[in-house]
């Protein structure tokens, strides 16, 4: 099938669905997806052009190693993803909003057709996040707009590189390419904090393998997200015991805010040791606490399966997809 058809497939289960708002959120993805990728250029063919700046083509290059590398050894999928990229003029390809009552670390959960439910809901245009953010604001949720530099679309199509991601440094961009075709390998239906953790730890586990045959720099940023996680565990559990108590809520509300001023002082104390968190913290709230959860929580689960398949590539994705279609053992690790 091709990707127009594809598109046209998706578009018409969507307008299934009904509703103004529904309508337009879905024309506004599928147009967006569209022009992404009607702007694709061969990777392949912008390294054997002559006129490719070299900066950009040593870039290029490394992407199309990482891309080899992610199919023969990690066993990801060999397909036509990241063997194109698309220029762009902005440093993100969507923009997800994330929501939580108040009183609750649960998230608010958007369902769509073939995926199922997600904890975000993502636009093309920026004005559109902020609008949809400022309406759940209004009705009293915590919110964080995530700017997304990639997506998958589980093989539906052939995604391209996103071209702002190109600037990034050689980890960076590695790591991207291998969560992205971590989702295409396993996606479980309604789990986002599963989806993104397993992702996330294939990004991680295949950079260091990387590492070793290539000798990229070390993953700080990687780091700094989970020492950022586990600096917040008490923070955490401390909104967790508030929000299931009997209090009124305007004692909920007065204690939420002391446990979070502690939170950013907690932070201010190790802010010379993880630098760069300055403003996300300042805006703390559940929303930003169950993004971050969301890609960082279950790391470490899937970390003790790779050790556990003594770091063998295939028994860990068996062993991933096994815990994924397990509901009952999932839910108490996610």
């Amino acid at each position: 099938m091709n990707s127009r058809l594809r598109l046209l497939c998706l578009l018409a289960v969507s307008l299934l669905l009904g509703g103004c708002e529904t309508l337009h959120y879905y024309g506004q993805a599928v147009g967006g997806h569209w022009r992404l990728l009607h702007s694709r250029v061969s990777i392949e063919d912008a390294i054997n052009d002559p006129t490719t700046p070299p900066a950009l083509l040593e870039k290029l290059q490394i992407v199309r190693e990482a891309r080899r590398f992610a199919s023969s050894t990690l066993l990801l999928p060999e397909n036509a993803s990241y063997t194109q990229y698309a220029p762009m003029d902005r440093d993100a390809v969507t923009y997800n909003v994330v929501a939580a009552p108040e009183f609750s670390l649960q998230p608010r959960q958007w369902c769509f057709p073939l995926v199922g439910c997600v904890n975000y809901r993502g636009y093309f245009d920026p004005d559109n996040a902020r609008k949809k953010a400022d309406e759940l604001s209004a009705e009293g949720h915590d919110v964080v707009i995530t700017h997304a530099a990639a997506y998958s679309t589980l093989g539906w199509f052939a995604d391209p590189l996103p071209g702002p991601v190109l600037q990034w440094e050689t980890y960076r961009i590695v790591g991207l390419i291998f969560h992205e075709l971590a989702h295409q390998k396993l996606y479980v239906k309604n789990d986002t904090a599963f989806n993104e953790s397993y992702a996330s730890a294939v990004a991680i586990l295949g950079l260091h393998a990387w590492q070793e045959s290539e000798g990229i720099a070390a993953m700080a940023r990687i780091n700094s997200r989970r020492r950022i996680h586990a600096l917040l565990q008490p923070t955490t559990q401390a909104l967790e015991a508030l929000y299931a108590s009997d209090l009124p809520d305007t004692e909920k509300r007065r204690r939420k805010a002391e446990i979070l001023a502690r939170a950013r002082d907690d932070y201010a104390a190790h802010a010379d040791e993880l630098p760069g968190w300055e403003s996300w913290i300042a805006g703390l709230n559940n929303a930003r606490l169950i993004s971050l959860s969301d890609y960082t929580g279950g790391i470490e689960t899937f970390e003790s399966l790779f050790a556990q398949c003594q770091q063998d590539w295939a028994c860990f994705h068996d062993q991933s997809r096994s815990l994924g279609h397990n509901p009952d053992l999932r839910h108490t690790l996610f």
